[in-house]
C-alpha cells in the first residue's frame, strides 16, 4: 500500500524512506531538514512481539501499522513507522524476553534429573598437540527443571 499526502514533505512512506536511507545501520534515519520532534521515539513491544509470533517482515508490519494508522486518521510525520523502527523494536523485545527467561531459569532450578538416556555423539576434545578434534563418545541427557520429581 502506498500513501498519498496533500504534499509530500508533510506525509512520507515506509518506502519512500527507505529510498533515502543510507546503506549502514542506521535504523532511526532522519532525513537532514527533519527537527528531533520528527522522529518517532514510541516503543512498540506489543507490535514487536505480534510480528516475531505471525513472523512478518518489518516492511510488511510497518507498511500495515502506517495503514491502519491512516485510516483512523492518526498518520501524522512523526508516527510513520519505518522497518528499521520495527526491526529495532523487535530486537528489543526478544532481549527482554530473553533476559526474563533467563532470570526464570537461574532463581527456580530444584531439580536435575538423569533419566537413563545414552546415545552415540561426537564431542570436541583438545589432544596432547593443543588443536581440537571431534571424537565419538556417549552422551549422557539430564533434564533441569523447577518442580522436584
Amino acid at each position: 500500500p502506498h500513501f498519498t499526502c496533500k504534499s509530500e514533505p508533510e506525509c512520507e512512506t515506509p518506502r519512500s524512506r527507505r529510498n533515502k536511507t543510507p546503506r549502514d545501520k542506521d535504523t532511526d534515519y532522519v532525513p537532514e531538514s527533519a527537527t528531533p520532534s520528527d522522529r518517532n521515539l514510541r516503543n512498540y513491544p506489543n507490535l514487536a512481539q505480534e510480528a516475531d509470533h505471525h513472523s512478518l517482515s518489518s516492511y510488511a508490519v510497518a507498511d500495515i501499522a502506517n495503514a491502519l494508522l491512516k485510516d483512523l486518521g492518526l498518520l501524522e510525520t512523526h508516527e510513520i513507522l519505518t522497518a528499521g523502527k520495527v526491526t529495532s523494536q523487535r530486537d528489543k523485545r526478544r532481549k527482554q524476553l530473553n533476559l526474563a527467561r533467563d532470570e526464570q531459569l537461574h532463581k527456580n532450578v530444584s531439580c536435575i534429573g538423569f533419566d537413563g538416556k545414552k546415545t552415540k555423539g561426537k564431542e570436541k576434545v583438545q589432544d596432547p598437540n593443543g588443536k581440537d578434534r571431534w571424537k565419538w563418545s556417549k552422551l549422557e541427557y539430564m533434564t533441569f527443571t523447577d518442580q522436584d520429581g
